[in-house]
């Protein structure tokens, strides 16, 4: 064992916190076993294979509530008579598959009904190419990749933080807003 180092890991349907700690190159459970690993020895595939998928469901769940809240926010914001802009409609700029991102963000924007890609389908689309490129990113085939995944993963959360300082200022724009008009919206909002 590296100084004893221990960590822990508790996730999805875990009883109990996973105890390991990094010995050379590989893991090492100190708990026994789990339902998800009866072996002593550990990789660092094996943690992924944990991992990503409940960081996966916890990411875009915080996405959809920062998407609805940007909707009730807009709602609300219209009717207390203040103008602000969510960027629901702004188009991404990424220095990699730029055109490949609103293709298929225009896809699932006419799949969907709405017919015109809004923020949503491109966070969407481009959080779903940066899984698939992670997937072969490490793939002698590919070793131009990981520069790019590491720019996109950068233009992703500027994305996102943008997204959030703009319902922000629609939430701004509310509480600013005369004292009966910002009543009202709230009176209409919960109608």
């Amino acid at each position: 064992m590296e100084n004893n180092i221990y960590n822990f890991l508790k996730v999805r349907d875990d009883h109990e916190p996973f105890k390991f700690s990094k010995a050379e190159d590989k893991f090492v459970s100190d708990s026994g076993n789990s339902e998800w690993c009866d072996v002593k020895e550990i990789t660092k595939t094996d943690l992924r294979a944990r991992i990503e998928p409940w960081l996966t469901s916890l990411f875009q769940s915080e996405h959809l509530s920062l998407l609805v809240g940007s909707g009730l926010s807009v709602a609300v914001q219209h009717l207390a008579g203040a103008d602000a802009d969510n960027g629901m409609n702004e188009k991404l700029e990424l220095s990699a598959f730029n055109n490949e991102v609103e293709n298929a963000a225009k896809e699932s924007a006419v799949s969907s009904g709405r017919g015109i890609p809004n923020i949503e389908d491109r966070i969407r689309t481009l959080a779903n190419l940066i899984s698939g490129l992670k997937i072969i990113k490490d793939s002698s085939d590919y070793t131009e990749l990981k520069d790019k995944i590491d720019s996109l993963e950068v233009s992703f959360e500027n994305i996102i933080s943008k997204f959030a300082q703009n319902i922000a200022k629609i939430e701004s724009s509310i509480l600013k807003a005369t004292p009966e008009k910002r009543e009202e919206a709230f009176k209409g909002a919960s109608r």
